[in-house]
């Protein structure tokens, strides 16, 4: 019922925010009881700029929380789901979540959703390769209200995890592919990164391929797949999930962790395909040390944990954490800190109940 929420300005060094306690007795939208598969967008309405957080409540309906920044604090701005089985057009939708949000250029915001195959425990071969529980339905301007009937997106083989970005004036719509029946040459293996390209935001979409398989193709640990794409300082990513650090510690329990690599397109504007990794992705700016830097943003780490701390945050006064946990053979480090002609002074925020040293080394 949280969405942990961290920031890069650089793809390395992030900084950890915390969670945004979304559903339940303590959370923003007290309606809800879960908060799955988060989308995040941003608009300037009436000249200043709003962050919108759409998320699933189960596999039963979207919600949609607002912020003045995009790291909170969020409120619930209508009290109830923005997305129900009752809104036209999601008739059909077996598994009502997964949200992802598209602002167009012409700041007109489309909300894209759903998942499943229909037929119960038993579904048809042409269920299987057609769901038709793919949805996308246009925002109202204040962005937490919907317009007009949703309309189907037959987007073969659909499981669940709709994305959604525009690349060269075209709109690129992916989806998990589904695990049953037989998948024939030509459409998505079982488990991939499936997209389709349309010249409208509302469709219709034509299937193009696939463009990340199955984890268990990199890391030897499969599970069903989900993603983003998304565009920074000029290079288009993709993040994913992946049972990766259950792996490592011997927990493969379903628990996911993100990995995140660049997105590139040929000539024709197809994806190319994605070679997930370990690496991650090249650093795009150095880090600034002249200006506040949390403690809590880490470019690597091991031992340690984060905490929410009484110290007024940088961004948001009352958001802010703080590393704690440390013990002997614990370290974090950062990278590409870069000093210019060397500093003068340190300055550092801390406080401690047994005590310690800080040690300033050269080179």
């Amino acid at each position: 019922n949280s969405i942990t929420c961290i920031s890069s300005d650089d793809m390395v060094n992030w900084t950890d925010h915390g969670e945004i306690p979304v559903a339940g007795s303590n959370g923003a939208a007290k309606w809800a009881s879960n908060s799955w598969a988060p989308a995040v967008t941003h608009k300037i309405i009436n000249g200043k700029e709003k962050f919108f957080l759409y998320f699933a409540n189960n596999g039963g309906a979207i919600g949609v929380l607002t912020a003045d920044t995009p790291i909170g604090p969020w409120t619930d701005p209508i009290g109830k789901p923005i997305v129900t089985t009752s809104t036209p057009g999601v008739n059909g939708v077996v598994w009502l979540f997964d949200p992802a949000v598209l602002m167009d250029d012409d700041g007109t915001g489309y909300l894209y959703f759903g998942g499943g195959i229909p037929g119960g425990s038993s579904p048809s071969q042409s269920q299987i390769a057609n769901p038709k529980t793919g949805r996308v339905i246009k925002l109202d301007s204040d962005m937490i209200h919907t317009t007009g009937n949703a309309s189907v997106i037959d987007s073969p083989f659909m499981f669940e995890d709709s994305g959604i970005h525009k690349y060269n004036g075209k709109y690129y719509y992916s989806y998990c592919s589904n695990f049953s029946g037989t998948h024939p040459t030509g459409t998505p293996p079982q488990g991939e990164i499936a997209y389709m390209v349309s010249d409208n935001p509302m469709g219709p979409f034509t299937y193009k391929g696939t463009f990340l398989k199955n984890p268990g193709r990199f890391f030897g640990v499969g599970g069903n797949n989900h993603h983003a794409v998304f565009q920074f300082k000029n290079q288009w990513y993709v993040t994913y999930h992946a049972q990766t650090l259950g792996k490592a510690m011997g927990i493969t329990k379903g628990y996911r962790s993100p990995h995140i690599n660049k997105l590139e397109y040929d000539g024709s504007g197809l994806i190319k395909t994605v070679q997930a990794d370990m690496q991650g992705v090249g650093q795009v700016a150095n880090l600034n040390p002249y200006k506040r830097t949390e403690a809590e943003t880490i470019g690597w780490n091991s031992g340690l944990s984060t905490e929410k701390s009484k110290a007024s945050g940088s961004m948001v006064s009352s958001i802010n954490l703080d590393v704690t946990n440390i013990n002997n053979g614990d370290w974090l480090a950062v990278s590409k800190a870069d000093f210019g002609s060397g500093a003068k002074s340190f300055k550092a925020n801390i406080a401690s109940t047994v005590g310690g040293t800080i040690e300033i080394h050269l080179d």
